[in-house]
């Protein structure tokens, strides 16, 4: 796992660098968030360019004729470049990290606020902007649904766990009633 995070983190890097040099950041960013959503919807297209059976002129090709003229010349590239030394499934590794990279330049904190039902949008603005204010970032959110938390959300964000869940409270009313 080590390897692979290393290989996220060298890639990733390498792209981010390359794409601000190019003056292609944001580019490139919206193209591989909607490669890793469009690979992770068709399993069978990345099996294929995953797949060390078949050839590395095949991928090419196809790669070619699926992206090239849909998203950007760098990241068709990175595409031959991991296939030919068999790390296809590395992209959204390296696509996170680019991610990353875009969101600490520009001073946002992605998070996580789970719920047990799902939020509104505005529901979650608000608890950015509570939780921006609190930790003194700029703070994204993703809403995941866990019902076992009952109400309530637990915020996690840089490292950070915020519990104002409904389960939270019952343990610790639950802790203090015990002799």
């Amino acid at each position: 796992m080590a390897e692979l995070m290393t290989v996220d983190v060298t890639y990733g890097q390498a792209l981010y660098s390359a794409a601000k040099e190019n003056g292609k950041r944001d580019q490139i960013l919206e193209d591989g968030l909607q490669l890793s959503e469009l690979l992770k919807t068709e399993p069978k297209l990345m099996e294929f360019l995953k797949d060390p059976g078949v050839s590395a002129a095949e991928k090419h090709d196809t790669i070619e004729k699926i992206f090239r003229g849909q998203m950007c010349d760098e990241l068709v590239n990175l595409l031959f470049v991991l296939t030919d030394r068999g790390r296809a499934g590395n992209i959204f590794g390296i696509i996170r990290q680019y991610e990353k990279m875009a969101m600490e330049e520009d001073g946002i904190a992605r998070g996580r606020i789970i719920s047990a039902a799902p939020l509104k949008e505005e529901q979650i603005k608000d608890i950015e902007e509570q939780t921006s204010k609190l930790l003194d970032l700029n703070v994204s959110l993703e809403n995941e649904i866990d019902k076992s938390i009952i109400g309530g959300v637990k915020i996690f964000v840089d490292g950070r766990v915020m519990d104002a869940s409904l389960r939270k409270g019952l343990d610790d009313l639950a802790g203090t009633l015990e002799i």
